[in-house]
């Protein structure tokens, strides 16, 4: 059952963006009465058609045409890149013909994919692989880990000491962000001037396509291997941290849980947790304070900047955390604006729960957003009505409503501050102040079970981001 407009059986003019209302495939559920429908000129491959007085002399002209038990099947002519489905309706109306289905030939799911799926996610392909790269470009912590110090990002770390007499940390920094925003801007103008974004989405789901035998196998071992690859390193941290004797064998010789107990007992562990749990719980609320007022002001305001503003706060996720946490560095030394965020003694509490916040932000920012407009304005309205202030309106009735999205942003900003690297590594510079991340890799450098140890907190590390993110 097919219902386009566009044309009509006088031979009108047609439009090659004809509206399907109800579609029948055999991957596809029918598309609800009130679906904007698709562009049929997407649509490639074979073309199976039934409809009563069709004629293959008239269809001829598109391919070569086989007669079957549903229909008429018209297959594309050699070479010939254009979809068959807007020039076969255009004859089918043209002539007349009542069309009672239309599909498009399961054999050709690869074309489809190649020639409409693939091109309608590049933009979001493009844009995560322009995030892999840039904190691929910018990681700290595993060239650190493998004593790897011909990166940049090291060589960065390494001039710390030096900063007040050293230009190379601060060339290098500008190179990186240099980098970053070059990557970033090239990404918005190959994948940004692209239609395919805009293109009108069905209202209706798409059935899941079911597969089995060999194509099932095939799926799950691929499924499987990507799984092994990304926890094998999650499994040696483990192993390691429960081996009494570990040398030239695939697993432990020995198994011990010793370790565990003999990092609680290290003078840097404990007091790195408590750390850890004081920075991120400050800059946690810090986050949501902050991100709460932004999205108000983004959902609820008529503010013109308000997009300007939405924009800014998501900057964190586009700079490299590196460069952040060095321009708070350079910026908190002697004489500089941010000074007044090292505390008594060289105390960096407040200039990492700042950083922290700030980069952590865009969690809480979207969650909240996503929130407030899921909720009713009407009720807000309502409160306001009956003589409550802003204040009150936000804190019996905004807040309660978008709770969840709160918690939710909020134990995102908690879970990643705790395990933060780049600002850790970089801001903390005295063993008191040490939070997690940092004591992990001061153990690594310790002599005897140091590196036993760092597995033990990292496999805590590990179990505590787990359980806040499930």
């Amino acid at each position: 059952r097919l219902a386009a407009g566009g044309a009509n059986a006088a031979g009108e003019s047609v439009d090659c963006a004809f509206r399907i209302a109800v579609c029948e495939t055999r991957n596809e559920r029918p598309l609800q009465d009130d679906s904007p429908g698709i562009a049929l000129s997407q649509l490639a491959g074979a073309v199976t058609l039934k409809a009563t007085g069709a004629s293959e002399a008239k269809l001829a002209a598109l391919g070569r045409v086989e007669r079957i038990e549903g229909g008429l099947r018209v297959y594309p002519r050699e070479g010939d890149s254009a979809p068959l489905v807007p020039a076969l309706l255009e004859i089918a109306l043209r002539e007349g013909w009542k069309i009672e289905s239309l599909r498009t030939e399961e054999g050709q799911l690869d074309e489809v994919f190649r020639r409409i799926t693939l091109p309608l996610i590049m933009p979001g392909v493009f844009a995560g692989g322009t995030i892999v790269f840039i904190w691929s470009f910018t990681e700290l912590g595993v060239p650190l880990v493998f004593d790897y110090a011909r990166v940049a990002p090291v060589q960065i770390f390494d001039g710390l000491k030096g900063l007040d007499r050293n230009p190379i940390p601060y060339a290098l920094t500008a190179v990186l962000l240099i980098v970053a925003a070059g990557v970033f801007a090239l990404s918005k103008g190959v994948m940004g001037r692209s239609p395919l974004g805009t293109a009108p989405r069905p209202q209706g789901r798409s059935s899941s396509l079911r597969v089995g035998g060999w194509k099932s196998a095939g799926c799950a071992l691929l499924f499987l291997g990507v799984f092994m690859v990304a926890a094998i390193p999650h499994l040696g941290v483990v192993l390691l941290s429960i081996a009494g004797r570990w040398y030239g064998t695939v697993v432990p010789d020995e198994l011990t849980i010793r370790h565990y107990f003999e990092a609680l007992g290290n003078g840097l562990v404990v007091p790195s947790i408590q750390n850890s749990l004081l920075y991120a719980g400050c800059a946690t609320l810090v986050a949501l304070v902050i991100g709460l007022s932004v999205a108000w002001v983004v959902v609820r305001s008529d503010l013109k900047s308000r997009g300007f503003l939405d924009a800014m706060v998501m900057l964190p996720l586009a700079v490299p955390g590196l460069v952040m946490a060095f321009g708070y560095l350079a910026l908190s030394q002697e004489g500089k604006a941010f000074h007044f965020l090292v505390g008594a003694g060289g105390s960096p509490f407040l200039l990492i729960v700042v950083a922290y916040a700030f980069r952590r932000l865009p969690y809480v920012v979207r969650s909240a957003v996503a929130g407030l407009q899921q909720s009713n304005p009407a009720l807000e309205e309502a409160a306001k009505s009956l003589g409550a202030t802003p204040l009150r309106t936000l804190r019996r009735i905004s807040i309660p409503l978008i709770g969840a999205n709160l918690a939710a942003g909020a134990i995102l900003a908690f879970a990643f501050a705790m395990l933060e690297v780049s600002d850790s590594l970089i801001l903390a510079q005295q063993a008191q102040h040490y939070p997690i991340t940092k004591a992990i890799y001061t153990l690594l450098s310790t002599l005897g079970n140091g590196t036993e140890l760092a597995a033990a907190l990292g496999v805590w590390a590990m179990v505590f981001l787990s359980v806040a993110i499930m």
